[in-house]
């Protein structure tokens, strides 16, 4: 792979520390001596953790920044994942998820800390506590009404409100809408009521996917909901018409 006047191809070798060490061994000593440039790239300081947040946020949101993370959150961030690009990216995709169930373009230390729950085990011998799922209560809670009887109201005098165009529902079943139209399931518009079209797409998402089917929006159903989407929600309010909807 050379000639009299130099070499015709150059060689980058690219890996995590395990690479040195494979390096390292005596029956590639051969290989290691041919390494003319070797640099090992160390973990990120909280600023540089701050600052890689920021480039994929605008890489993402193309140049621009909708979301921030609080400096509480930041320092939070940094601690745990000890500057490693791989781990910030799962806290910080959680923490995203829970501040959108939550319309809130600011990541707080608490929702990093509700992100960070959901990605180690808080005791030993326990179960996972999928705290980033519980973000999602309010599709849930929101679901919850279907099942539960109405208590019959009083009749009380009907106020005479202002004319006005009532704001599109934003509410949790409208989130969970979405993302069964974003794969085939719900066929409408997106309501934001849980009513049994609603249910009946629930349904068949759990049996196509092999779930428990309750026609009940639970933890599973919704985390395979939220991957199916590709991890992110769609960025169409509760009033689009389906037709609107870019499959």
């Amino acid at each position: 792979l050379e000639n009299r006047r130099g070499k015709l191809l150059q060689i980058v070798l690219a890996g995590q520390p395990e690479l040195r060490e494979l390096l390292a061994r005596d029956d590639l000593r051969q290989l290691r001596q041919r390494i003319t440039v070797h640099y090992h790239l160390g973990k990120m300081d909280r600023s540089d953790v701050h600052d890689y947040i920021r480039h994929r946020i605008r890489i993402a949101a193309e140049g621009r920044e909708p979301v921030t993370f609080a400096k509480a959150a930041v320092k939070r961030i940094a601690a745990w994942s000890q500057g490693l690009p791989r781990l910030i990216n799962s806290v910080c995709d959680r923490a995203l998820l829970l501040a959108y169930t939550r319309d809130s373009r600011e990541i707080s230390a608490k929702m990093v800390a509700l992100a960070l729950a959901d990605l180690t085990k808080l005791e030993p011998g326990k179960n996972r506590r999928l705290y980033g799922l519980l973000a999602l209560l309010a599709i849930v809670a929101a679901a919850a009404a279907l099942y539960r009887p109405a208590s019959r109201q009083p009749d009380l005098p009907v106020p005479q409100p202002e004319i006005h165009r009532p704001a599109p529902p934003v509410g949790g079943v409208a989130k969970l809408q979405e993302m069964l139209a974003a794969t085939g399931y719900y066929k409408g518009t997106l309501t934001g009521k849980f009513d049994e079209n609603t249910a009946a797409a629930v349904r068949s998402f759990q049996l196509a996917e092999g779930i428990a089917v309750d026609g009940r929006p639970g933890g599973q159903t919704l985390m395979r909901l939220y991957r199916k989407t590709g991890g992110i929600f769609s960025p169409y309010s509760a009033d689009t018409p389906l037709s609107e909807v870019k499959r």
